[in-house]
């Protein structure tokens, strides 16, 4: 216990003893004055301690500022040492850049270097493409990419979030500057549309109709349904355009999105469309138009009459769905110059009107799908044949079986190389089609009479193995009966009995080739 506490301990103990509303006795002022005394003696030595105390408190305090004044002081000259050192870094970039390399080329290498940048599979996310972060970089940079107008032709945009009539300004803005910056040459445009029906996107859309007046090629890809501001927005002239491709397979349309197209592009050579049904309005005008790809929901007999109507030279056509085909009169559809024909999904009904209706003289090479056979008839496949077909020399036929497809083969006299797919398994068809290839007929003529290839991809019965081995037999390169042109090669893959199809494959090439 220290000597304060024993101190206060005494004290208390003492003034508790004590009356102090009397006068001392004798006995009681000799001790008084004793401890009185000590008192003194004590309070002399706290008078000291005190004063040490205050010395020491002094001191402190006078060092206490020292040290915030110098702590003051260090952080003033940090502060100051970091700013210096900021700014003379800052000096140091612009001293280096200043001598950089890139500063020495020419604007004309500069800008060549922009374009090959800009001219890259980029698709931006933003409504800021390469091309404006190019042009933000410095003043130069600005001036070069502002004066080249190459580094604006390729517009690629994923355009998503746009949820107000701001928004909708902005990416119109960002579309319009490649517009006015590419000071008129043929841009390539590739757009992503997510944004949603009930944000108003007029300007938004005024953009991309601007666009297409311009581009050489354009690629749309949509989430949503777009139909009516295509047909709104979109029937303009692109003197431009030579590839136009169209997509809103993603959307989920009910059935009802419809394209109206009323496009007037002299140069355009290629279109695809996926997704809705496309409408030709009799006002466009594709005369060059020679490759068309259509996967849409629809596409009617009406559909490839308006088609050929506007874009007479079509060599290439490849249809995914074709309905109502039917026609109250006779009519004939020319296509003079169509080479390849795929209808991939056949839906009929047909009737002969339709069937009889084709005329394709030049058309070498078709593929064929019927999806529900009991929309056709035998004889309407025969007839349909028969027009459209007799020049053919690649053929690849998606058929039931039940529609003897031997009975349209009599008509494609040209044939070359035949494939043959079904995957019906209640009919003998693909015995009497292979009878019919192995036999001449009375007259002596054969079942496509020039056929080299033969493909087939059947559900076989019992008996196809002997079928196959008679055919390979008859048609040989050494064959007595002496067919037209020999069938060099017969390709098998097959539903059924036939277990090891390709020690038999072996076998059969080895008879065409005796």
């Amino acid at each position: 216990m220290s000597f304060l506490q024993d101190l206060e301990i005494e004290r208390r103990k003492f003034m508790s003893e004590l009356d102090p509303n009397r006068y001392a006795g004798p006995a009681e002022a000799a001790l008084l004055r004793e401890d009185i005394e000590t008192h003194e003696a004590t309070r002399v030595a706290l008078d000291d301690r005190v004063g040490r105390a205050t010395t020491v408190l002094h001191n402190t305090a006078q060092a206490l500022r020292a040290a915030q004044e110098a702590h003051s002081s260090a952080q003033q000259l940090l502060d100051h040492t970091t700013q210096l050192k900021a700014s003379f870094e800052q000096r140091l970039t612009v001293s280096r850049g200043l001598l950089h390399p890139i500063r020495r080329l020419p604007n004309e290498i500069l800008a060549m270097i922009f374009v090959s940048v800009t001219s890259t599979d980029w698709v931006a996310k933003d409504v800021r493409g390469p091309p404006f972060i190019i042009a933000a970089t410095c003043r130069r940079w600005r001036a070069v990419a502002l004066n080249t107008p190459q580094v604006w032709t390729r517009v690629a945009y994923h355009l998503k979030d746009i949820s107000d009539s701001a928004a909708d300004r902005r990416a119109a803005a960002c579309l319009r500057a490649h517009v006015l910056r590419s000071s008129g040459s043929p841009l390539e445009v590739a757009i992503v549309y997510w944004v949603s029906p009930l944000t108003g996107s007029a300007h938004l859309w005024g953009a991309i109709s601007a666009l297409l007046e311009q581009a050489r090629t354009f690629v749309f890809r949509a989430g949503v349904d777009t139909t009516s501001h295509f047909s709104r927005f979109l029937s303009v002239t692109s003197p431009y355009l030579q590839h136009l491709s169209i997509s809103d397979g993603d959307a989920d349309l009910d059935g009802v999105g419809l394209f109206r197209i009323a496009l007037d592009a002299p140069r355009l050579t290629a279109l695809d469309c996926c997704g809705s049904s496309i409408l030709w309005d009799r006002t466009a005008s594709c005369p060059m138009l020679g490759n068309v790809q259509l996967d849409v929901e629809g596409f009617s007999m009406q559909s490839m009459i308006d088609l050929f109507r506007t874009s007479p030279v079509i060599v290439t056509l490849n249809v995914g769905v074709l309905e109502n085909l039917v026609a109250a009169e006779p009519f004939t559809l020319l296509a003079e110059h169509l080479e390849t024909l795929v209808l991939d999904d056949l839906v009929g009904p047909m009737d002969l009107n339709v069937a009889r209706s084709f005329s394709f003289p030049s058309l070498r090479e078709a593929k064929i799908s019927i999806s529900d056979p009991h929309e056709f008839e035998a004889d309407v496949i025969a007839a349909f044949m028969q027009s459209a077909l007799p020049a053919v020399k690649t053929l690849r036929l998606v058929l039931s079986s039940k529609l003897g497809p031997a009975i349209g083969l009599r008509n494609c006299v040209q044939l070359q190389h035949l494939t043959l797919v079904s995957n019906f398994s209640t009919s003998d068809d693909p015995l009497e089609l292979l009878a019919a290839l192995s036999i001449p007929g009375l007259d002596g003529s054969w079942l496509c009479p020039r056929l080299e290839t033969l493909s087939l991809s059947l559900f076989f019965t019992s008996g196809a193995e002997d079928a196959i081995v008679n055919l390979a037999t008859a048609r040989r390169c050494g064959a007595p009966s002496n067919p037209q042109t020999f069938l060099k090669t017969i390709h098998m893959s097959s539903y059924g009995l036939l277990d090891n199809i390709v020690a038999f494959r072996k076998r059969v090439n080895s008879i065409l080739a005796s």
